[in-house]
């Protein structure tokens, strides 16, 4: 029974080993979701082997297992909401910064302020008019 075990032990913990492999070699270069994701794949991986081997040598029977299950839903239900949290503050920064570059836009068309003032032109480009949009409010401030 134990040479059993550890032969199912082996074969899965090698398809796992051959999973992560394929999952790292489809990624295409570093960028931080790249990152991300290879984490993600390392740690499920971990997870799983961790859990097979403690089944497969008996250190882990179904009555200790139990307990963990109803956190389970709870972390993942923890996990979405931060997700959507740092999503939502995402799209609202980014819809600030249409709103400061309308704001602005509508500000010079009716000459509130000079585009030497700001220095640079309206039809240059958003980054420009949230630089100056940034340096106006600073102005503002002092």
């Amino acid at each position: 029974l134990l040479i059993a075990e550890g032969v199912i032990l082996g074969v899965l913990s090698s398809l796992f080993v051959e999973f992560y492999t394929l999952e790292t070699n489809k990624l295409p270069d570093k960028t931080p979701e790249v990152y991300l994701k290879q984490v993600y794949v390392n740690n499920v991986c971990g997870v799983i082997l961790l859990l097979v081997g403690a089944f497969a040598t008996s250190e882990l029977t179904e009555l200790q297992f139990l307990p963990i299950a109803p956190t389970c839903p709870r972390l993942l239900q923890q996990w979405l909401r931060e997700m959507q949290d740092a999503w939502m503050i995402r799209k609202a920064e980014e819809i600030q910064k249409y709103v400061d570059r309308n704001r602005l836009n509508g500000h010079l068309k009716q000459g509130l302020f000079s585009e030497s003032q700001c220095r640079f032109r309206r039809h240059r480009g958003t980054t420009d008019m949230i630089f100056a949009a940034s340096r106006i409010q600073e102005k503002c401030q002092m």
